[in-house]
């Protein structure tokens, strides 16, 4: 780089990096400080950068999909109704049973066989064991999003 400079006439060569802050004028080219740098993008009308949690997320959601799971409690906590799976950005391959039902299944056997539910326990349980299950038949891992409606 040095001999670029010399070669195209340039008098103070600096050598810099992403984020230095150069000076250039008045008087002799210098780092001043280093600032944050990387990549940007703009999404909507925000700029956010290129590793922000969003980020990563919607990558992850546009590879991998998402299961949305609804688990309806009663007041003491336990099973009360029909569990709801909504899936996003999953494949159906024939021959394969229906996967909401699956996942239906799926969600009633990672919950507690006493049908008192610990809302944080049984979204952890639930999520592992359907991205577990998805993964051995899918290949991928995708999001699981619990929720408990209170009823």
């Amino acid at each position: 780089m040095q001999r670029l400079a010399a070669e195209l006439g340039v008098p103070e060569p600096l050598r810099v990096h992403n984020g230095d802050m150069v000076q250039l004028y008045p008087g002799p080219a210098q780092v001043l400080e280093t600032v944050p740098s990387g990549r940007l993008y703009l999404d909507g009308e925000i700029f956010t950068q290129s590793d922000a949690l969003a980020v990563r997320e919607r990558r992850k959601l546009s590879h991998n999909g998402v299961v949305f799971v609804s688990i309806p409690l009663d007041g003491a906590n336990r099973l009360c109704g029909r569990i709801e799976v909504q899936m996003r950005g999953i494949p159906e391959h024939d021959g394969d049973m229906d996967l909401v039902n699956w996942a239906l299944d799926a969600a009633e056997r990672a919950l507690p066989s006493s049908g008192k539910v610990t809302p944080a326990r049984a979204e952890e349980e639930v999520g592992q064991f359907i991205r577990r299950e998805l993964g051995q038949r899918w290949g991928k891992k995708p999001m699981v999003v619990v929720s408990f409606v209170h009823v």
